[in-house]
């Protein structure tokens, strides 16, 4: 949910702050930039985390983005440092919180929420600061330089067309009768070790999401759990209501491997 305060007026423009109660644990504040006179046409976002949202903060970088044109006009074009940290903070936290997270949630009436949520807490800042530091490295290595040549020959994820790695997947099992897919992503591909983070490695951001994935429209329940029951055993997968989910965006390319052979299988069933 998004709470919105006094927006802060400088010149032609409207800063409104926004908090985020669904930020998590990144306790994030959203400065909304648009033009005074034109409220709905946002011109930009700029991301203040971990109790950086009083009005003071907020107040002076508002000035900088209405005295220094140069500045704008970069933040307008996302092409500023802090806004391609927040692209790779976005991506990693989203994996360290949902899909490999740092520390097990728990109830939130335990004492062992409390710990947990700090734990959390504490890693997602330490990845922020290292972003900063070691940001500009991350995108000049070869690894990171192949990852964007290969962004570029793959088209968008999109309604009207399948990930290459699921192509096959998504034609065998509408081939089994009684089912119908729903929902495919081959998950992000590509990933950095780095000792400086010894939490895990740094994923790219990308046009997949982060979790290999397949969902249904229809299917007969005995079947999706006996696919489930494959993937378990296989150590890279799992059902999530009507989904098949892979375990790790590390294990993604393994995921497609382990459910292309079970819809093969399920097609000569």
């Amino acid at each position: 949910m998004w709470l919105e305060d006094t927006p802060i007026f400088i010149g032609e423009y409207r800063f409104t702050p926004q908090f985020d109660s669904g930020a998590g644990f990144g306790e994030e504040w959203n400065l909304s930039i648009t033009h005074r006179d034109r409220p709905k046409e946002i011109l930009g976002d700029k991301i203040l985390r971990f109790h950086d949202g009083d009005r003071k903060t907020m107040s002076q970088w508002a000035h900088r983005f209405v005295s220094d044109q140069n500045y704008r006009d970069d933040f307008i074009a996302k092409r500023t440092p802090e806004q391609r940290v927040d692209l790779w903070y976005a991506r990693n936290a989203e994996i360290y919180t949902m899909y490999r997270p740092i520390a097990p949630m728990v109830s939130s009436s335990s004492k062992q929420f409390y710990a947990n949520e700090a734990k959390i807490g504490k890693a997602l800042r330490s990845l922020e600061a290292f972003l900063i530091t070691h940001l500009t490295e991350i995108e000049n290595s070869d690894l990171y330089l192949r990852h964007l040549e290969i962004e570029a020959q793959e088209p968008e994820p999109s309604f009207g067309k399948l990930d290459e790695l699921m192509v096959e997947i998504v034609a065998d099992f509408n081939r089994v009768e009684g089912v119908k897919t729903r929902f495919s992503c081959q998950g992000l591909r590509r990933w950095m070790e780095t000792p400086e983070w010894k939490i895990g490695p740094i994923f790219f951001p990308g046009h997949h999401m982060p979790a290999a994935h397949v969902s249904f429209e229809k299917f007969p329940t005995v079947l999706l759990s006996e696919w489930a029951r494959s993937l378990r055993r296989s150590g890279v997968g799992h059902q999530e209501g009507d989904w098949l989910k892979s375990d790790d965006p590390t294990l993604n390319d393994k995921f497609c491997v382990a459910v292309r052979e079970i819809a093969k299988k399920a097609t000569r069933a």
